[in-house]
Parts: structure tokens; sequence; C-alpha cells
């Protein structure tokens, strides 16, 4: 049996690839702690309402005619949308994170995944509550539930991303 190295690590025969962690730095994971949360919120919330679109026109006999133009110019719209609303939660967010990281908690550990988790969710209800009770005082508990949902996933996968991508800390 012939074994492979790759990046020092034998890698056993049957393994098609391997995906090399790419060693986040400090400055990169800031970086992605910051302008991630809302372009992965407008992927979490986008792709699957353009699935369901896409269902829905062709359960009704419809054809698949795709606009790229006019969906590159939503999907923008959308995106500088998100910028403008979750700036000052995204910079939060990696206050935290960085906190706690300085603190101790390591980057690798799933704790650091759930308290992105509880970030995200707190950021996407946030994002909704605080604006509907300001403006009006009635609260619009479905875009609260919507945002705070779509909070809990984004957080979720940067944290899953932050855990994977980060470089493993030195024992002592």
């Amino acid at each position: 049996m012939h074994a492979e190295h790759h990046a020092g690590v034998p890698l056993k025969s049957e393994q098609v690839w391997v995906i090399p962690r790419v060693g986040l730095t400090r400055g990169k994971r800031i970086a992605l702690e910051v302008l991630g949360p809302p372009a992965l919120g407008v992927v979490v919330m986008l792709v699957p309402a353009m699935v369901w679109e896409a269902a829905q026109t062709m359960a009704r006999g419809g054809s698949m005619h795709v606009d790229v133009a006019r969906a590159a110019y939503g999907f923008a719209y959308w995106l500088f949308a998100a910028y403008v609303m979750m700036g000052i939660p995204s910079i939060l967010f990696a206050a935290v994170m960085e906190c706690a990281f300085a603190r101790g908690l390591n980057p690798q550990s799933w704790w650091a995944v759930g308290l992105a988790t509880g970030l995200g969710g707190g950021a996407g209800c946030g994002v909704t509550a605080i604006p509907s009770a300001l403006s009006s005082g009635i609260m619009e508990w479905s875009a609260i539930a919507a945002f705070t949902a779509t909070g809990i996933a984004v957080g979720f996968l940067l944290g899953a991303l932050i855990r994977w991508a980060s470089k493993p800390r030195a024992r002592k």
C-alpha cells in the first residue's frame, strides 16, 4: 500500500482530496469577522429564496430563464444593504470574539463556534427588534424570527470557518 503525504501528514490511499488548513492569522481573522457576516447573511437569505422561487416557477409550468445581469444587480444591492445594516453589529461581533480570544478562548474550539453562533443570533435579533421598537413600537415578530435564524446560521458557519482555518495553538 502506497501512502501519500500532504503537508507532512500521511493520507490514507482511499482519500480523494484534503483541504489543508490555511493558517488564519489574527489580522485575516478580524477581517473575516468584520466583513464576513453581512456577505454570508445575504447568501444564507437569498439562496433559499432563489431556490424556492425557481421551484414555484417550474411548478407553475414556467421556464427557468435567468437574467444574469438582473440577478447580479440584485445581489449587489442586497450586499450593499447588508453592509449598511450590519456594519456596526459586525464590528461588535469581531470585538467580542477578539476579546474572548485574547482572554484565552481557543479559536479551534467548539466554544468559539458556540460564542459566534450566540453572537450571530443576538445580532440578527437586535438588527430588527431595536429599529422596530424605536420607530413604531410595533414588533415585527416574523422579521425578528427570520433575522435571528439567519444570524444563528451565519454565526455558526463563520465560527466553524474560523475553527477550521485557525492555526493550531502551541501547547504549554
